[in-house]
């Protein structure tokens, strides 16, 4: 499914993702509002309040970069199993499997 620009909202991607879920998306959104500041970054509204973190929003950020410019497919772009910490941990896997090779 190919999408339009509006709807790849950085929060719109977390919850696709599964990094945040739709109730933790809202409280954000509702401090964002009563800030008065729509321009401060829900990203940072996110990490504050310790619903995700920074690798997310980097992660989030260039997903939705693509999507924007790459014409990307919301299926293809953020789904659980492609998230920030999935990553990280088959990378902390592949380096234990290596250590161990190299010790024995």
């Amino acid at each position: 499914m190919r999408i339009k620009k509006r709807f790849t909202r950085l929060g719109e991607l977390l919850v696709h993702a599964g990094v945040v879920n739709d109730d933790q998306l809202d409280v954000a959104l509702k401090v964002q509002s009563k800030e008065g500041h729509p321009s401060r970054n829900i990203g940072d509204i996110l990490i504050a309040m310790k619903f995700c973190k920074q690798a997310d929003i980097e992660y989030a950020l260039r997903k939705q970069h693509e999507l924007r410019n790459g014409g990307m497919n919301i299926e293809d772009c953020c789904t659980e199993s492609d998230t920030v910490e999935t990553h990280i941990d088959e990378i902390g896997e592949l380096a234990d499997g290596i250590l161990k090779k190299a010790k024995g």
